[in-house]
């Protein structure tokens, strides 16, 4: 092929090939250009589509373009990691899973102290002077970064631990 000799052999009783193959570097990334525009139209279609039902549909106005925007995000996330199975065989599965469970919690506790806080202490923005709106805003991602970190923390999320020493670290204790 193109020149050179390429030796390959087949196992006549099990079918199995074995031996070098030509590879082509324009039609592996042309493979790869067109895998990655596939799923960059797949997650236009799916914002657009998420988009429209949000807000005109379920009327949820536009915080919802937020949620959007993660469904697309988690979609690109599951898109490229199948492809990576595939290519790279076992790519430690269960430990992201747990691991994305384990911070799935820890951002539960979280988006829950926030949804209290936008049902409680922010009813009524229009009576807040804009330095009290700054000060509870302050407080409110502080409790909850803070209950992040802790949940996380009490979880065993590997992740936090090393962020947490490196603070420690930089703090110079």
């Amino acid at each position: 092929y193109n020149g050179r000799v390429f030796q390959v052999m087949v196992n006549a009783h099990t079918g199995e090939v074995v031996g070098e193959r030509p590879w082509s570097a324009w039609k592996i990334t042309l493979a790869v250009i067109g895998g990655l525009l596939l799923v960059g139209l797949i997650a236009l279609v799916v914002n657009i589509g998420c988009n429209y039902t949000f807000v005109f549909v379920f009327k949820w106005g536009h915080e919802s373009l937020a949620l959007t925007t993660s469904i697309v995000a988690s979609l690109n996330f599951v898109f490229l990691y199948l492809a990576m199975m595939r290519y790279a065989g076992d790519i430690g599965t269960k430990g992201l899973a747990v691991a994305f469970l384990k911070i799935g919690a820890a951002t539960a506790v979280m988006a829950g102290l926030c949804l209290a806080a936008d049902m409680f202490i922010f009813t009524d923005l229009r009576g807040m002077a804009i330095w009290e709106k700054g000060l509870w805003l302050g407080a409110v991602i502080g409790v909850a970064g803070i209950a992040y970190l802790t949940v996380a923390r009490l979880l065993r999320v590997e992740e936090i631990g090393d962020f947490l020493a490196l603070v420690k670290r930089k703090a110079g204790r």
